[in-house]
């Protein structure tokens, strides 16, 4: 994926208004391109997790594998709409909406960046890709809702070995690397190794530190859906990505993780990825990380 395409995902990933009711098959492709975003992915798929048009769908699945059809449009999920009983009495201002954003030349976001590049020791043909601080509004994805959050976030494209029979094309692994500020955490940081619609566990492992924070280390099929998602006949392509991720109950959030650019044969494959996950954890869990924590 080239800087353009990289862009194009994360414009889409920020629109300007955002509908009120997302259909289902929105929700999975955002929840996709999230995760690409924080792998962790997001995370991270990421995680997780980003909003996705249908138009940057096809940006993504062309950079990877070709034209790809685009999930099909569902119906859309109902959501209670919650009507207030009587108008403030306060006068007090109101709160300021929150506005999305997006910089790509926030000093720290660009620090974090270098950092993490360190982290990454001596290895070749490394490439550098998008780095930016962004904020981030309200988000309902379908199975959990992101609450308002900032974050510096980093790409880089790793070379993935090249074994014999593997096709002419040179596959990178794609590592997004991030520092997040929630004003909460989403539910799926209370619960990370759960399964949902577009993710299945194969390998999930979390332990407390000492200062109170999870470690959450992880192996996992990222879901994209062509269809209906209560279809069992409905295809589904699976992409095996890899994550750690730190979370503190304040809301802070490091997260490392791996998902392959190209879709070969072997995209299922976990034994590919150029980092482990005792590697990527090595990354998260340096107390140097703290020191780029995003600005609210």
């Amino acid at each position: 994926m080239d800087e353009d395409e990289s862009r194009a995902l994360l414009a889409a990933y920020l629109p300007a208004n955002e509908p009120a009711v997302t259909p289902v098959g929105d929700v999975v492709a955002r929840a996709r391109t999230i995760r690409r975003r924080r792998r962790t992915v997001l995370a991270s798929a990421g995680s997780v997790v980003a909003v996705l048009a249908a138009t940057a769908v096809a940006v993504s699945l062309t950079a990877g594998r070709g034209a790809s059809p685009a999930p099909q449009p569902i119906p859309a999920a109902s959501h209670p709409a919650t009507t207030p009983t009587s108008q403030p009495t306060s006068s007090a201002p109101a709160a300021a909406p929150c506005e999305q954003e997006n910089r790509s030349n926030d000093a720290t976001a660009r620090a974090w960046a270098k950092w993490v590049l360190g982290k990454l020791g001596p290895r070749p043909h490394v490439k550098a890709g998008p780095v930016d601080w962004l904020r981030m509004c309200e988000m309902d994805v379908g199975y959990t809702v992101f609450p308002p959050h900032t974050q510096n976030h980093a790409e880089f494209a790793l070379p993935v070995l090249r074994r014999p029979g593997d096709a002419a094309t040179p596959a990178t692994d794609n590592l997004t690397a991030a520092t997040e500020r929630f004003e909460h955490l989403p539910q799926q940081y209370r619960t990370p190794c759960k399964d949902d619609l577009i993710t299945e566990h194969v390998v999930c492992r979390q332990r407390k530190l000492p200062d109170g924070s999870m470690l959450v280390q992880r192996d996992f099929y990222d879901i994209l859906i062509y269809g209906d998602p209560k279809d069992p006949a409905a295809k589904r392509d699976k992409q095996a990505v890899r994550d750690a991720t730190r979370i503190f109950p304040d809301g802070r959030v490091v997260t490392a993780g791996l998902v392959y650019n190209l879709m070969p044969t072997w995209k299922r494959s976990f034994d590919r990825h150029v980092l482990s996950l005792d590697e990527l954890a090595a990354i998260v869990t340096d107390p140097g990380a703290l020191r780029y924590m995003p600005h609210r």
